[in-house]
């Protein structure tokens, strides 16, 4: 669980999935330590714990230069097992350039490092050191020291790995397949896939220089996706020269900004080898954060 888990009832859901899964959960404040280990020690369960270090992104996470001191003063509290750290290192997104991503990720996974090798010089047993992106992973994984990395979209990939320049349209696995409904100005268009099929994910503030949009239209050079309603998605014209001809019922490909939310969108993926229809996949974690 790669982010807090805070009060008595999500504490107690930890605790009944823990007697049938191995989990590893995440703390970053004293606070939530102190209630996380109260919740475990009160039915004699001992929680594995990892510590959420802010390795640039500013999101979760204690700064990497008190890591080893938070670390050390939470693992006395009974209820929890220190195991290790834990990162994302999401702010490598926004580099200029290979360089860049390649600094920022190899930063993030050297301060990992440094902090549990000093948690090991005060003794402690840290076996987990954990980052996760997608977009890094090839570059993270390269420190030593890094035990586990937890890349999201890698599976599938979408426009947001294009841009970023991690992958190529080949290497994306998964389309949202929609209809155009309506076509009443040359220029306009409407689809039948909208939020509740694509999410609203914009890239701009992950991705430098990303083009507007929920999404490429990955047969129809020109067109834009630029606006959604709930059920509506919103085509327009920006190619060179006249619009493209588009027929009422013809169905397109929409290359999602950022897949994962397509998929939580959607919960039902039609998986498509040959050309050939081979399967169906429900998403079975849909509903349950709550």
């Amino acid at each position: 669980m790669a982010y807090p888990i805070v009060g008595e009832a999500k504490i107690a859901r930890a605790r009944r999935l823990m007697q049938r899964a191995n989990i590893l959960l995440s703390v970053d404040s004293f606070a939530g330590a102190e209630a996380l280990a109260a919740g475990m020690a009160s039915e004699d369960t001992v929680a594995d714990v990892l510590v959420i270090v802010d390795t640039g992104y500013h999101r979760c996470g204690v700064d990497a230069a008190e890591a080893a001191d938070f670390a050390a003063a939470i693992a006395p509290l009974p209820g929890l097992r220190l195991r290790g750290l834990i990162t994302h290192e999401g702010h490598a997104y926004s580099k200029p350039g290979e360089e860049g991503l390649h600094n920022a990720s190899v930063d993030a996974g050297e301060l990992m490092v440094a902090a549990a090798d000093e948690l090991r010089a005060r003794g402690l047993d840290i076996d987990v050191v954990s980052v996760g992106s997608s977009a890094t992973a090839r570059h993270t994984t390269a420190v030593d020291g890094i035990t586990q990395v937890r890349p999201g979209i890698y599976a599938f990939n979408d426009y947001g790995q294009v841009l970023r320049g991690v992958v190529g349209l080949d290497r994306c696995a998964a389309r949202v397949v929609a209809t155009v409904v309506s076509h009443t100005e040359p220029d306009r268009a409407i689809l039948d896939a909208g939020s509740k099929s694509v999410s609203h994910d914009r890239l701009g503030i992950h991705v430098p220089g990303a083009p507007g949009g929920y999404g490429l239209v990955v047969d129809l050079p020109g067109w834009e996706l630029y606006q959604l309603s709930e059920e509506h998605g919103w085509l327009r014209w920006t190619g060179d020269g006249p619009p493209s001809e588009l027929t009422i019922g013809q169905r397109v490909q929409i290359l999602p900004n950022h897949i994962c939310s397509a998929f939580h969108m959607l919960g039902q993926s039609e998986i498509i080898d040959g050309g050939e229809h081979v399967a169906t996949w429900i998403a079975t974690g849909r509903g349950e954060s709550r």
